[in-house]
């Protein structure tokens, strides 16, 4: 069983760096090579997806709303921000195209 940081949060974490151009076809192509490297090797492999990644310091934003008397909801943020299905369904697509294991009788 292998977890690994989603792709888009690996684009939410370098925001305002010099991250290469080139980072979402690294991250694609490593995850592609390393699930086909354990079929190869005729390992059963579960993909566990990313949890919700914000952008925001949301403890951070928290803390102040709760100091000010304030409802933490203030810094709520959309599903559809936070989870990404769309790079969600990329990851899956990947994993679909890597072969299943060889097994054995």
């Amino acid at each position: 069983m292998i977890s690994e940081i989603a792709l888009d949060s690996l684009d939410k974490m370098s925001a305002g760096t010099q991250a290469p151009v080139s980072q979402d076809a690294d991250g694609r192509a490593g995850l592609h090579a390393t699930l086909t490297a354990f079929s190869q090797a005729g390992l059963k492999v579960a993909v566990i997806r990313d949890v919700p990644f914000s952008d925001d310091h949301v403890d951070t934003c928290v803390a102040r709303a709760l100091w000010r008397g304030e409802k933490p909801s203030l810094c709520d943020q959309k599903r559809t921000e936070a989870a990404n299905d769309a790079n969600a369904a990329v990851e899956r697509n990947i994993v679909r195209a890597v072969p299943a294991p060889a097994t054995s009788t």
